[in-house]
């Protein structure tokens, strides 16, 4: 318990200090994916093992949950409500 408690709290300091931000849904999402792998690498910083890493972060800053989860085609970007045009 101990062990899976410390890698929890690992990919957490992992993800919000080097994972990627998407505002989506009402939240925001830190994720550390493919790119975030590849930018840090050329920078001497591993972050292989926490690939797919998401944290959700409420407005006020609380972690809502931690999760891994490789496909980033779930989180949609928020739109901007439709404007109506309406003909006179």
């Amino acid at each position: 318990f101990r062990r899976v408690l410390f890698r929890s709290a690992s990919a957490l300091a992992q993800v919000l200090t080097y994972g990627r931000r998407i505002h989506a849904k009402g939240i925001t999402f830190r994720v550390i994916g493919r790119k975030e792998v590849a930018r840090y690498a050329s920078h001497g910083i591993d972050l292989k093992a926490w690939e797919g890493i998401h944290a959700l972060v409420a407005n006020d800053g609380a972690v809502v949950t931690v999760y891994r989860n490789h496909d980033l085609n779930g989180i949609r970007k928020t739109r901007a409500p439709r404007q109506k045009h309406g003909l006179h």
